[in-house]
């Protein structure tokens, strides 16, 4: 999870291997305070190393100035309900990657993305994206998919 900071390319995100944790607190939290997903670099400053997702948080910031704040989740179920329904990306391109980051860069310019907020990430398995003005809005939004599932 994160969310946009108050300067250029800051990013308070979620640190490296906290999936599992049923509740964060700040020490599982870092600040990037710059990031350039061409090159692969990250640099943070806190206590934990940040997600390994991050250059695809700033990838969607990048894309998307009005974007404040990103979810990635896991949920199997959910995932294959959503594969090819929302923007997919390619199947061989691993996350965490420059080449991630770059196939978020593409699906952001496709009008479908800015409008459902969601994409699916194929090639990594059971990972769901959604983001929005901010994480309230991207937490309805994954709730939303959810409920409709469960309701199906």
């Amino acid at each position: 999870m994160s969310q946009r900071g108050k300067i250029d390319k800051e990013i308070i995100i979620s640190g490296t291997n906290t999936g599992g944790i049923p509740v964060l607190n700040e020490s599982h939290y870092t600040t990037v305070i710059d990031y350039d997903w061409r090159e692969n670099r990250v640099t943070c400053r806190g206590t934990i190393a940040a997600s390994s997702e991050t250059l695809t948080h700033g990838a969607i910031y990048e894309a998307n100035p009005q974007i404040n704040g990103v979810i990635h989740i896991h949920h199997r179920q959910l995932w294959q309900n959503l594969m090819y329904r929302v923007p997919t990306t390619q199947e061989n391109i691993a996350y965490g990657t420059p080449e991630m980051a770059a196939e978020i860069i593409r699906l952001c310019q496709e009008d479908r993305l800015e409008e459902q907020q969601i994409l699916v990430m194929s090639g990594h398995e059971e990972g769901i994206i959604a983001f929005g003005q901010d994480l309230a809005k991207a937490g309805n939004l994954l709730l939303s998919y959810y409920w409709q599932l469960q309701s199906s």
